[in-house]
């Protein structure tokens, strides 16, 4: 694509070639902001079928389930709670399945001349250019982050932050934005380097365990349990899951539930105890004990927090 112009049947318009841009020069201004499918009024249960798009501008998606699959380009991925899309300008893309998510779309430079009180998503228009730049093409299209929780932090506070649409919003989310690039750079950066490669990508059994958790988390999961749906003893799981994963099972449960709880605080008006019973809580107070251990907050104050 670089240095041609490429006739976009889907926009009816010319695609500009692809521009270098120095580090110092990217200023994302956010356009638009939306959690899909919540803002629409639909479900999961009522998602639509999405037809195939092409991008019109920088887009930065995470998913917030453990389902649904992603047409990029020419490849189709599998999608799972805390995975962040990058699609730069002009790829094909599709929704194949249901999923939940927060979108960010961006002007990377600030300079298409495109702003969010006239912008309308999806509406055919001018393709931005697709940036070269050695930060920006660090960058994977598909990231599974070591910090789950960081970036739906990040994503939150960015789509709250642009429906607040005070005269200070422009340059906080340009700062949420940048975090979040950021973040994705640092992780691209670490996957290329063969040494600090997370196992748990490549080990079939650890992917197996950590699929069943995150299906099974809201009732009582024990170790034995775990060891035989994978085929291996439970002393030697154990073993293998603190040498790919960094933690023990127990833990990965734990982080689990919390991360779920804090999934619904965010997304739903549920009680609070009602919340601990779905996640797999023995009880209330060791809900609120175990959250405010990982947040350094009760559930309580995050949800309004989060508002």
């Amino acid at each position: 694509m670089t240095g041609t112009i490429i006739f976009d049947q889907e926009a009816n318009m010319l695609t500009g070639p692809s521009s270098t841009v120095q580090t110092g020069d990217l200023s994302p201004t956010v356009l638009f902001c939306h959690r899909f499918p919540d803002d629409y009024g639909l479900t999961l249960e009522t998602f639509p079928q999405l037809p195939l798009r092409r991008t019109y501008d920088y887009e930065l998606e995470i998913y917030l389930t453990d389902a649904g699959s992603m047409r990029l380009s020419e490849e189709q991925f599998n999608l799972q709670r805390g995975a962040v899309v990058f699609r730069r300008p002009g790829v094909l893309t599709q929704a194949l399945a249901p999923y939940r998510c927060c979108s960010i779309i961006i002007d990377m430079t600030g300079r298409t001349g495109k702003n969010r009180d006239s912008y309308t998503h999806k509406a055919p228009q001018q393709i931005q250019p697709d940036y070269r730049n050695a930060f920006l093409d660090s960058i994977l299209s598909v990231t599974i982050p070591e910090e789950t929780e960081k970036l739906i932090y990040l994503f939150d506070r960015a789509y709250t932050e642009y429906q607040a649409n005070w005269p200070q919003t422009p340059v906080i989310l340009r700062a949420y934005v940048l975090e979040i690039l950021h973040a994705l750079y640092l992780e691209a950066t670490r996957q290329k380097d063969p040494v600090l490669i997370h196992p748990r990508k490549f080990h079939k059994s650890i992917r197996r365990a950590t699929a069943f958790i995150h299906e099974n988390y809201a009732r009582k999961l024990l170790l034995q349990e775990i060891a035989e749906y994978v085929g291996l003893s439970a002393n030697y799981l154990s073993r293998l899951f603190i040498d790919c994963m960094g933690i023990n099972i127990s833990t990965y449960i734990t982080n689990t539930r919390v991360q779920k709880a804090r999934e619904l605080l965010v997304y739903t008006t549920l009680p609070v105890a009602d919340i601990a019973t779905l996640c797999g809580f023995d009880s209330q107070a060791y809900f609120i004990y175990v959250f405010n251990r990982v947040f350094n907050m009760t559930p309580g104050r995050f949800r309004t927090q989060s508002i």
